[in-house]
């Protein structure tokens, strides 16, 4: 079975954000970048600096580890009956 998975910049990241109910806007403000920045790292255009990593991770309730590995729903994870 194959697994779809949400691939923006940092695998998921665009879906993490959405998950946890933030804007872009409001991700950039709290990490200290602007929202340009921020929006071409979900894209891919460029990768976020390690130093941003932490706060990412800790603003979307992730770890950083978490932020290389897509996102997959329910619907789609091994095993639920599909």
């Amino acid at each position: 079975m194959a697994i779809k998975v949400e691939r923006c910049g940092l695998l998921g990241l665009q879906q993490r954000r959405k998950n946890a109910g933030y804007t872009q806007q409001q991700v950039a403000d709290a990490i200290g970048v602007e929202r340009s920045t921020y929006a071409n790292w979900e894209v891919g255009w460029v990768w976020p600096s390690a130093a941003y990593l932490p706060p990412i991770a800790d603003l979307l309730l992730c770890s950083i580890d978490d932020l290389y590995h897509p996102m997959v729903t329910e619907e789609e994870a091994p095993g639920n009956g599909a």
